[in-house]
């Protein structure tokens, strides 16, 4: 058996992909807000782009689609915590947009100090691009990421 090509994403997602139910992440730690852009290798906001986070820690998933004006999306969720004593806390994250042939996958940390932990996954990155892992505390139990696909502080991409 032969295997066919990836497809593309099209401007669907809120036909099928985007469901009210996928808003938010459950979970019992602390409720905190995760705001960004996804942008491309100029900075342009990309405005149909999906995320899709896993919580390891406790399973959780959500669906969301950048707003079609701004590229800018927000959720919920709960801080994720340290899977073990080498693993910083963290949300997995999967990245659909145009021209994509598969999903991108990378990882937001929450702690600053983590880039110079023993995290199994960090520590395969380079020093110098660990900040593009790293969602920056705006206040109030709110953290600011953005994606960068290509360009200056491109956000390093995970195979799996």
């Amino acid at each position: 058996m032969s295997v066919t090509p990836s497809q593309t994403v099209g401007p669907y997602f809120q036909i099928g992909l985007i469901h009210e139910r996928w808003s938010s992440l459950a979970g019992n730690g602390e409720r905190i807000t995760i705001e960004g852009s996804v942008l491309d290798a100029e900075g342009v906001p990309v405005t149909d782009a999906m995320i899709e986070i896993w919580q390891p820690d406790n399973k959780a998933f959500g669906r969301f689609a950048t707003d079609p004006s701004t590229g800018r999306f927000a959720f919920e969720t709960s801080r994720p915590v340290s899977m073990g004593p080498d693993a910083a806390a963290h949300l997995c994250v999967g990245v659909f947009a145009r021209g994509l042939l598969k999903r991108l996958y990378t990882r937001i940390y929450f702690d600053p100090t983590a880039i110079n932990g023993n995290d199994p996954i960090l520590s395969l990155v380079p020093y110098a691009r660990r900040p593009t892992l790293v969602a920056v505390s705006t206040g109030d139990r709110r953290y600011r990421f953005d994606i960068r696909f290509a360009g200056e502080g491109e956000t390093v991409f995970l195979e799996c």
